[in-house]
């Protein structure tokens, strides 16, 4: 078993444990942003530098995010501040560090950038671009659903936002049991089937919270969202995680497709219907967050970290990049259906073969429209698939093409 424990500076704070910081005079310039409303002096003249809603939703819009994506990071803006631009956590998070502000950058920004609120909204949205537009990068733990609401209701409350489609991308992939054909799957919930996968339905226009990954189950498929919300699709209806300590990052099902497995950003694992939970069982504390899990045909399961790190719960141990310098970051992995091993992929394409799995080529010397996000193998793991954001398929092997959206 590999378990690559390390210092990871995390950005956790609670809102029952924050304190405002008195008399925070930062004298912010006014200047119009593109919903209406001016961004003034939100802190000047008052300790704790209360925002509303609306207010969150412009500064967050002008960094540039959109979307249901502006949606989740307002509502995570609620969880860390409360939407004080004065929040402060007393503890530090590494070395001299405090999380302040809005964001809670802790380690990310001076103090002063914290406290700003365009300052601060600014390098939150670089951290997050650079994290893959992946929100368990820079903040590992999720919103309650209240938040989401409370955020739902600031979106909403400004009529002209961004819409959704501004940011809609595909984010998993998951294959039909006999292998001649594939669900994918966007983070606005809806699915598109290829070759013999069956419509059991969509989750588009339902949800604002991301939707973030598929598994195939006994009869159709699930979905999660980033908050441990699960969709059954025509398979069994056997729980779900909302009140996760972390963002859900992934899904697998377990291979009577009875019941599945939930992965956390901070390796958590949710185990539901004849799902056997093998571990950790203990916080485990990581060089990078997880990005991905898979089933072991035996009932264990195998979780990738995004530098390679591969964990094994119940099932053995073959190797990882975990050591390597890597080109991109491990986005995720498959398991050969035998249990002999397993793949791991990058977001440029690139596929390393662990034990008894077979390499049977990449794109990581090609150049990609848009960066791939996750992989699934065939029935008989002399094959595997890889799905890129935009939708683009790419098959190796045994595995056959059957088109794209």
């Amino acid at each position: 078993m590999n378990r690559r424990l390390a210092t990871h500076v995390r950005s956790r704070i609670s809102a029952l444990g924050l304190i405002a910081a008195t008399a925070l005079t930062l004298g912010l310039s006014a200047r119009p942003g593109p919903l209406g409303t001016q961004l003034a002096g939100y802190n000047v003249g008052d300790p704790s530098g209360q925002l509303s809603g609306a207010q969150v939703v412009e500064l967050a819009s002008n960094a540039g995010w959109s979307g249901n994506d502006l949606v989740t990071i307002v509502a995570i803006e609620r969880r860390e501040s409360t939407w004080q631009t004065g929040a402060r956590n007393p503890q530090t998070c590494g070395g001299a560090y405090h999380a302040e502000g809005l964001y809670q950058l802790c380690g990310h920004a001076s103090d002063a950038c914290q406290y700003d609120a365009v300052c601060s909204s600014t390098v939150a949205y670089n951290l997050w671009v650079r994290s893959g537009r992946n929100f368990y990068g820079p903040w590992m733990y999720p919103p309650p659903q209240s938040d989401f609401v409370l955020a739902q209701q600031a979106v909403s409350s400004v009529a002209s936002a961004p819409p959704a489609a501004a940011t809609v991308h595909y984010v998993g992939m998951a294959r039909t049991p006999s292998g001649h054909g594939y669900w994918l799957v966007r983070n606005d919930g809806a699915v598109k089937g290829f070759g013999d996968a069956a419509n059991h339905g969509t989750r588009y226009g339902l949800s604002w919270i991301p939707i973030m990954g598929i598994a195939a189950g006994s009869g159709g498929f699930w979905l999660v969202d980033l908050a441990g919300n699960v969709f059954p699709m025509g398979a069994p209806n056997v729980g779900y995680a909302f009140h996760a300590a972390s963002f859900i990052v992934g899904i697998t099902a377990t291979p009577s497709g009875r019941g599945y497995w939930l992965d956390g950003a901070d390796g958590a694992v949710y185990s539901f219907g004849d799902a056997k939970f093998y571990g950790p069982t203990t916080h485990l504390r990581l060089n990078a967050a997880m990005d991905g899990i898979a089933g072991h045909p035996g009932g264990g399961y195998y979780e990738v970290a995004g530098d390679g790190g591969i964990f094994a719960w119940g099932a053995p141990f073959h190797g990882s990049t975990g050591g390597m310098h890597l080109n991109k970051p491990i986005v995720g992995m498959a398991a050969v259906p035998n249990g002999t091993g397993y793949w791991e992929v990058a977001s440029d394409g690139g596929v390393f073969s662990f034990g008894g799995a077979r390499f049977h080529g990449s794109t990581g010397a090609l150049h990609l429209n848009a960066p791939v996000v996750g992989m699934t193998a065939t029935p008989d793991g002399g094959g595997y698939w890889m799905v890129a954001s935009d939708g683009g398929i790419f098959s190796f092997g045994d595995a056959h093409y059957y088109g794209r959206p």
